[in-house]
């Protein structure tokens, strides 16, 4: 979230490959006196039903090979492609196949004894937008074509050594190693995408292209509705329903045409949703919430998401380097004040690596509240009884995260530790930040970070494991090491037995919090507002607020 932000390899987009988990958002539009298709004002044909919904996270591709944003990936490629399996579920995410006949199991002899391969039976007559088939030749192409590209998103299929079409409905993945997450991480949106060989390979310039360019624009589908249109330039997209989805349509209303812009002006979001000319927007401030939520026709929704805040600190280099210090910080923030005072209440405290939102959550044994004494007691333990100086950075990756440090500032004051706030570019920070080098990195800085995939083992692992120590794409950032953790990880990952998993993941978590390797804030709430006109829609804990159940949709009036 994925989540979400964007995340891939390329330098131009590094403010994007940690916004993947820190929602780093591209540049706005200017404001917009009307809903525009190409400068055009979006009127529905006679007889179609068009919706209009502003989504954040601009994207910045739409082939899935590469697609690792919110705005592109739960907003439209959820729409236009299917994948084996898809999650469900407002309050928790819930697993539900989509093309795959069913979950496999060790039971019904979908997953072997060792771990080491899963089997998918697959649906018949499921159809690409083309008319061609969507078999296990299929599935084989498009996990082939992400790995082979290399564009970023194709990290998450590490575990794949090979994908076999064993017969026409029949596909196997061989893993390296036992993974135990391996069902959850191939039902998220990223990577996970099936695409038509047919379409890609008569829209190929070359082998290496493997259709790249082509569905930077276009669709190789089989979902619900079919790209109709896309422009960068004006932030907008358009997708058309295909009257030969291969689920079928009912006799009940539906959406025809949804238009998809990309907004960044706060005030240009509020007017549109006020006057009609937007159904759903996904990005509202807690300030714009607020208001609409007294409006007639408009419907203000609060979710809690997969997207959490938090203070990285550089445990590489010194005062950080001492876990006293890192304790005695993680003691010193406000965190009531963070969240119900900046944030207006729109969050929930963090007390675990991930947020009960996440398949395996737990808290942590350590609970760290607003305890000045004790983190004065802390800092005098660690050898800084007349306190310290320490700078972290605001990179604007989220709306407060300025409001936030200053706050921390005056924290901090009150245990001696004097906090020196720096603002600077997301891309100039992190271009000098993830070299690899921890001395050469920054004390640290705040922001953001979400998931790709429901399963605590993601962040713990990302977050924690030595092996996601920068220059990799994700997400050490702290430059944390331990060995306990690496043994951790391990247990998570070769686990077949689901209790001895959660009791691993617990350890992990406990451990984690122990160590304090960073500041734990809050998990952000969406804040949506919909007109009432909308009907079924509904929230996906998973894919958050720039997601919508489209094909179950339809609008009243």
């Amino acid at each position: 979230m994925a989540i979400s932000g964007a995340a891939n390899s390329h330098t131009p987009l590094l403010a994007s490959s940690l916004d993947r988990r820190t929602l780093l958002k591209a540049a706005g539009v200017a404001s917009l006196g009307a809903s525009l298709v190409g400068n055009q004002p979006v009127s529905a044909q006679e007889g179609e039903s068009t919706l209009i919904f502003l989504a954040t996270d601009t994207a910045y591709s739409l082939d899935p090979a590469e697609n690792w944003d919110a705005g592109g990936g739960s907003t439209i490629i959820a729409h236009v492609y299917d994948s084996l399996f898809r999650f469900t579920g407002a309050e928790q995410a819930v697993l539900e196949p989509v093309v795959a006949a069913e979950i496999p199991t060790t039971e019904n002899g979908g997953i072997s004894e060792d771990g080491l391969t899963y089997t998918v039976k697959l649906k018949p007559d499921v159809r690409f937008h083309d008319g061609t088939p969507v078999n296990a030749a299929a599935v084989k192409f498009s996990y082939d074509r992400t790995k082979a590209l290399k564009l970023g998103v194709d990290f998450l299929l590490d575990q794949i050594g090979e994908t076999e079409a064993v017969d026409d409905l029949t596909v196997r993945f061989h893993l390296k190693k036992p993974f135990s997450p391996f069902l959850n991480s191939i039902g998220t949106i990223w990577g996970n995408s099936i695409v038509s060989p047919t379409t890609v390979n008569e829209n190929s310039t070359g082998e290496a292209d493997m259709g790249h360019d082509y569905l930077l624009s276009h669709d190789a589908g089989s979902g619900a509705y079919i790209l109709e249109s896309y422009d960068p330039d004006q932030k907008q997209a358009v997708m058309a329903r295909d009257p030969n989805w291969w689920q079928g349509w009912s006799e009940e209303p539906h959406i025809d045409r949804v238009v998809i812009q990309w907004i960044a002006e706060a005030a240009t979001i509020r007017s549109m949703l006020e006057r009609g000319d937007a159904h759903i927007v996904a990005g509202l401030t807690p300030e714009d919430w607020q208001a609409v939520s007294t409006m007639d026709g408009i419907t203000a929704v609060e979710q809690p998401s997969n997207l959490q805040s938090w203070i990285v600190l550089n445990n590489k280099q010194a005062p950080l380097d001492n876990v006293k210090v890192r304790q005695a910080l993680n003691y010193a923030f406000d965190y009531d004040q963070a969240i119900n005072g900046i944030m207006g209440g729109h969050g929930a405290k963090l007390e675990s690596v991930v947020p009960p939102t996440i398949i395996g959550y737990s808290p942590a044994k350590t609970h760290y509240t607003y305890d000045p004494e004790k983190a004065k007691a802390l800092l005098a333990e660690a050898g800084y009884p007349d306190g310290l100086n320490l700078e972290l950075y605001a990179l604007h990756l989220f709306q407060n995260d300025q409001l936030m440090l200053e706050m921390y500032q005056a924290n901090l004051a009150e245990i001696g530790v004097n906090l020196d706030v720096k603002v600077m570019d997301a891309n100039a920070f992190l271009s000098q930040h993830l070299t690899g080098d921890p001395q050469q990195a920054f004390p640290g800085y705040i922001g953001n970070v979400g998931s790709d995939y429901p399963d605590a083992y993601e962040l713990l692992a990302l977050i924690y494991g030595k092996r996601s120590q920068p220059p990799a794409v994700c997400c050490n950032y702290e430059y944390y090491e331990n060995p306990q953790m690496e043994e951790i990880l391990t247990r998570v990952e070769e686990a077949l037995d689901p209790e001895e998993r959660q009791a691993a993941l617990q350890e992990g978590f406990d451990l984690a919090f122990a160590d304090a390797a960073v500041v734990w804030i809050h998990q952000f709430y969406q804040l949506l507002g919909l007109r009432d006109s909308v009907q079924g829609w509904e929230y996906n804990a998973m894919f958050g607020a720039n997601y919508a159940p489209f094909e179950k949709m339809s609008l009243a009036g």
